[in-house]
């Protein structure tokens, strides 16, 4: 690519250049996976936004409380797919910004979070 002067250049170099014009534009293209979170991600962002601490085995009580996945061994695909979903391409769950909002929104209340913190295996049984 060479710059020039269009006001150096005469008549018949500014009736090429008019006819050889780029056009540039920007382009956005989907990436699948741009709105899915690791349990780890959500970790962080929802640590960052309530007053409790919210580590990764919180996060896991959590998706067990809400039956957002079954446990690993189980039917990775029977998932509540607004919040949470198997990806193929990583062979892992991945969650959702609307499972963040969510665990930010219920989890700010005190009786609700001790409710999951407390939450056993046991008490989806009875």
């Amino acid at each position: 690519m060479t710059f020039v002067r269009y006001d150096e250049l005469t008549d018949e170099e500014r009736s090429v250049i008019e006819k050889v014009q780029t056009v540039i534009r920007d382009r956005k293209v989907p990436v699948s996976g741009s709105d899915e979170y690791l349990p780890g991600q959500v970790v962080e962002q929802v640590d960052a936004q309530i007053e409790r601490p919210f580590t990764l085995h919180m996060h896991t009580q959590a998706w067990r409380y809400y039956g957002v996945r079954l446990p690993n061994g189980e039917d990775a695909y029977r998932t509540k797919s607004q919040f949470c979903y198997m990806n193929e391409l990583v062979g892992k769950h991945v969650y959702t910004p609307a499972w963040v909002k969510y665990l930010v929104r219920k989890l700010s209340d005190d009786e609700i979070y001790d409710a999951v913190a407390a939450w056993k295996p046991e008490d989806a049984e009875s």
